[in-house]
């Protein structure tokens, strides 16, 4: 029987809402269960987050409402429970758009180790020296007029190694060549510079492994060690001049967005005798807790492809055939935009019937779950057999006993990947064709509503990487150049997991699958990585508001 128009209702069985409940509860126990939890690997459930808490605040403003109007029972609880409903939805909406007020002050001033570094350069003496802790940034930046080995020296502190003796007193090396310790460079230095708070917050949770160097923070931090606070840069949150530090939030904020930078200088009370019994006097080296980099002793070619895999990674050809350039590079963007279309509609399809429960039949999950689809079998393909010693890593020892052949990643393999899900597609298409029109007749302002949604923000995304394209900007790159790195290290490797771009003849062993996700996409559309980089921002930009539009549609 053909389905009429009113047909498409959602289906009885279930609500729409527990799409992005179970979504919501798969992923956050996925992430909520990792070694390492960042907040931003929370940001895929954020907006489904705030639907839910918005639903509730509605529900608990008809709640209340309800109460109140029956009239039944303690009329006292019936009003208290109607403020109670009222409130809440107010209180809600002024905090959060007051929060967002006070963080956006933010942004209203330069970044704060860019006053710092100008600081630097307004105050410090030409040749000075400044102690800078590797893993954070040294001043001054390439923001102003100074720079380093001509107006200033710097001196790398490295407070992560393990504490002992030697880190601090220093010692003679293989090579017969002296390492200077912490209190050697306290003698040179004419300045501390502490441009976050990554070390000394982290390692204060670490006090068995590194009590010396507590006692080095703690000897700067109360004047002890004899260098003066100088200079003190924030950037908090601020609203009606009232601020609010946030240095106890997580390092995304108080390390990379807005750190508080401190700055010390060398005061006349100074002395090696005072900092050498402020820090190391008091220790006992032996019970100091070590860890041993036991992780990768473990791995039995130390994180190295062996002679036998580096054939299966260099049979994907050469970057000159793989983008030929010319006709087919100008016209790449169209191409991705038609392989990801194609690629959706096929998806959509199949969705139409397995997702009768919602509104769009699947409409805005298909483009990403047909991509995905393709790049996870191409990923699957691609790491068959490859023993590379990791545990629990496809492509590891048990791998190799599946029944497929590996197949490199390549545009060829790729194709062949989206060949099924394409055939597939148009099958169920054309078998349902009078039951899709009678969809698109009555659904056909919400399914054009969401392809402007997603070409909109896809358009919006690129008029951003249009105004900042660099790939490769040593202030403002932030993580950029690494994931170029990657990006172009997937692409070029016919198998999983793929060479590693920093470590000669080894494999990354980070998780990279999203860079297989955005590679898959530039095989089959055959752009340059360069341009398909920042076309896949603006396409994971839309891919992410059609989401978005999904979810309050359904």
């Amino acid at each position: 029987r053909r389905l009429q128009p009113s047909a498409f209702t959602p289906h009885p069985s279930g609500h729409a809402a527990w799409v992005l409940f179970v979504w919501v509860g798969f992923y956050f126990a996925w992430q909520g269960a990792q070694f390492a939890i960042t907040m931003r690997y929370l940001l895929p459930i954020y907006g489904a987050l705030i639907i839910f808490a918005a639903w509730l605040l509605v529900g608990l403003w008809d709640w209340g409402t309800g109460n109140r109007e029956q009239g039944t029972g303690n009329r006292g609880l019936g009003r208290w429970l109607f403020s109670l409903s009222r409130w809440a939805l107010v209180a809600v909406l002024l905090l959060t758009l007051g929060w967002a007020y006070a963080f956006s002050r933010i942004y209203t001033q330069p970044h704060s180790r860019v006053i710092a570094a100008r600081w630097l350069a307004d105050h410090a003496a030409p040749g000075a020296r400044v102690i800078a802790e590797i893993w954070d940034d040294p001043l001054p930046l390439q923001t102003t007029a100074a720079s380093w080995g001509s107006t200033y020296f710097g001196i790398s502190s490295a407070p992560y190694a393990e504490d002992d003796l030697r880190k601090y007193v220093g010692a003679y090396n293989q090579d017969g060549k002296f390492d200077e310790g912490l209190l050697d460079q306290l003698d040179q230095a004419d300045y501390i510079a502490l441009t976050s708070n990554r070390i000394y917050a982290s390692t204060a949770r670490l006090r068995m492994r590194y009590p010396a160097l507590m006692n080095y923070y703690a000897g700067i931090f109360n004047g002890d060690l004899g260098f003066k606070l100088v200079a003190e840069v924030t950037s908090y949150p601020n609203i009606l001049g009232v601020q609010i530090p946030d240095q106890g939030a997580e390092e995304a904020f108080s390390v990379y967005d807005h750190p508080r930078v401190l700055i010390f200088q060398k005061t006349p009370a100074y002395s090696r005798q005072r900092a050498e019994e402020l820090i190391t006097a008091h220790v006992s080296w032996d019970e100091v807790y070590k860890s041993p980099l036991n992780v990768a002793d473990r791995n039995p070619t130390a994180l190295r492809l062996t002679a036998g895999q580096w054939p299966r990674y260099t049979v994907g050809g050469t970057w000159a055939s793989l983008y030929p350039g010319g006709m087919i590079a100008a016209l790449a963007p169209l191409s991705w935009l038609l392989v990801l279309e194609l690629l959706g509609l096929a998806a959509f399809a199949l969705l139409f019937w397995l997702l009768p429960g919602l509104p769009d039949r699947g409409f805005s999950l298909a483009k990403i779950g047909g991509l995905l689809a393709v790049s996870y079998l191409a990923w699957l393909l691609g790491s068959l057999g490859n023993d590379t010693g990791v545990p629990g890593m496809a492509g590891s020892a048990g791998a190799s006993h599946l029944p497929l052949l590996p197949l490199p990643f390549t545009p060829g393999t790729l194709w062949l990947c989206a060949a099924p899900l394409l055939a597939s597609g148009a099958y169920a298409a054309w078998r349902a064709h009078a039951d899709l029109l009678a969809f698109w007749r009555a659904r056909r302002a919400a399914l054009l509503s969401a392809e402007a949604v997603f070409l909109g923000f896809l358009l919006l995304g690129l008029l951003l990487r249009w105004l900042n394209p660099d790939l490769w900007h040593p202030g403002r790159g932030g993580e950029k150049p690494m994931d170029f790195a990657y990006l172009n290290a997937v692409l070029k490797s016919a198998a999983f997991p793929p060479y590693d771009p920093w470590h000669a003849g080894g494999y990354i062993n980070y998780y990279y699958f999203g860079f297989v996700f955005v590679g898959a996409l530039i095989h089959l559309s055959g752009v340059d990585p360069s341009v398909g980089y920042n076309l896949a921002v603006a396409t994971l930009f839309g891919l992410t508001a059609l989401g978005a539009w999904g979810a309050v549609y359904n």
